[in-house]
């Protein structure tokens, strides 16, 4: 959590992390009225803090109390000359009393122990971020692509590649769309060709029924005429009668035959458009299924090379960001390891309670 200190003049200090403000405490930059939030809305004063340690009152010479104050900026104190060194201390908070001197040196001893740890740590991982450094040093020109020579040319590669499918996919479909179009237009063309066979198939088949009935009708009056002529006295008028319908009749047989060859040109070849339908449709299927599998790889190769290249451009932006991450970092570890205060973020001046106001003599 970060933290802000507004100073009694309302400058305010911050965002600074719980460690440095104690810091600052310590170093005697906060006074006991000053104040503290996490959000710049809601403000504590800093003797309220309990992290902060500002709880040491200061046992003056007739007996009153002066402070809190951390129990290091009290040092600064002793060295001014404000307070001597075997000034009585007590905490505000459990009562226990202390010569100033000894717990300073207690204080520093642990301090000095830990200060020497942490340099420690501090010191470590200023090496590890400055190995991580070198390692992720880019020179600018290369920031534009995936770095290395090797990541640039498969980043282009893949890059080319996904157009190209692209491309590939898109021709495909057209072809696709125009075979199609194609293959509706001839069978369109094909259908209507049998639906008009079919139409003069009806209509000659029913031409046929018509004269089979004819010429059975003819049959009958011949045989009628036959029976009738045995009755008759006029026997030439019903030879030239019969004559007559069997001229009829011969040209209706004629006539039966022809219309019969028709129908059966006309039904073969109407059989054969079937066929030919038939073998259409499974052609265009074929090559619709070819067309369509073709195009759906090419899409997913371009899907792929997409993919690909957009986590080439992803894995490039995470070392971007991992590089400013760690240059973040490595400065921060450089300030913490000099204890000098950023530009952005600057230490606030030492508190006027213990820098600029003189205590009350002893």
């Amino acid at each position: 959590m970060d933290w802000f200190l507004k100073k009694r003049d309302g400058q305010i200090y911050g965002p600074v992390t719980g460690a440095a403000l104690q810091q600052w405490a310590a170093g005697g930059r906060i006074a006991a009225d000053d104040e503290i939030s996490s959000d710049q809305v809601t403000w504590h004063h800093a003797a309220d803090v309990a992290d902060l340690g500002l709880d040491w009152m200061v046992e003056m010479g007739n007996g009153t109390l002066y402070g809190p104050f951390h129990l290091l900026a009290l040092g600064d104190l002793i060295r001014e000359g404000s307070v001597p060194a075997a000034a009585p201390i007590i905490h505000r908070v459990t009562g226990e009393r202390h010569i100033l001197h000894e717990a300073l040196l207690l204080v520093m001893l642990e301090q000095n122990t830990r200060l020497a740890a942490t340099a420690q740590e501090l010191r470590v991982e200023l090496e590890k971020a400055q190995a991580e450094l070198d390692e992720l040093a880019i020179a600018p020109a290369e920031m534009t692509a995936p770095p290395g020579a090797s990541g640039q040319a498969e980043w282009k590669d893949m890059a080319g590649k996904r157009d190209s499918f692209e491309k590939e996919a898109q021709k495909w479909k057209r072809l696709y769309t125009d075979a199609q179009a194609a293959a509706q237009t001839r069978e369109a063309a094909l259908n209507e060709r049998i639906e008009h066979l079919r139409r003069e198939d009806l209509a000659a088949r029913t031409q046929l029924e018509q004269t089979q009935l004819s010429l059975r009708k003819l049959e009958k009056t011949l045989e009628q005429i036959g029976d009738t002529t045995v009755y008759h006295n006029d026997a030439e008028a019903a030879a030239g009668q019969r004559l007559a319908l069997l001229d009829a009749y011969n040209e209706l047989s004629r006539r039966c035959e022809t219309l019969m060859d028709q129908l059966n040109a006309k039904s073969a070849e109407l059989e054969e458009l079937l066929q030919t339908q038939g073998l259409i449709r499974n052609e265009a299927d074929q090559r619709v299924q070819a067309m369509e599998a073709h195009l759906r790889k090419e899409r997913d190769e371009a899907d792929r090379a997409r993919k690909r290249a957009l986590q080439l451009e992803e894995d490039h932006l995470q070392l971007l960001r991992s590089f400013r991450d760690l240059n973040d970092r490595y400065i921060r570890l450089r300030q913490q390891a000099s204890h000098v205060p950023s530009a952005e973020n600057p230490w606030p001046p030492p508190a006027d309670v213990v820098k600029k106001k003189k205590l009350p003599d002893f």
